[in-house]
């Protein structure tokens, strides 16, 4: 059967994300193959499309990064690195703060 991503199924999902549904976006993206998931992150914010990969199992997550499009998942990666450091950062400077 052939996915197609309506306006009404990207509203959903956006609203979902918004009110951290998680449990109906996994039960949503579940359903759907690797590359209907790269396209559904090609059609969300960035922030939006970080919150759903975040969301994705490791195969998935390994498979969806191989169908998006390679500007896509550079970004992608990239974000993802980013918060990452971020949040170690973060953790750095709250154990400095609790040895003064």
């Amino acid at each position: 059967m052939q996915f197609e991503l309506t306006k009404d199924m990207l509203d959903d999902l956006k609203e979902y994300i918004s009110s951290g549904q998680d449990s109906k976006i996994v039960g949503f993206i579940n359903d759907l193959h690797a590359a209907d998931i790269a396209e559904l992150l090609d059609e969300v914010k960035m922030n939006e499309a970080i919150y759903l990969y975040k969301l994705l199992d490791d195969q998935n997550a390994a498979d969806v990064l191989v169908e998006l499009e390679e500007d896509v998942r550079e970004k992608l990666l990239d974000l993802l690195h980013q918060r990452k450091l971020l949040v170690l950062l973060q953790i750095k400077l709250i154990l400095m703060m609790l040895l003064i």
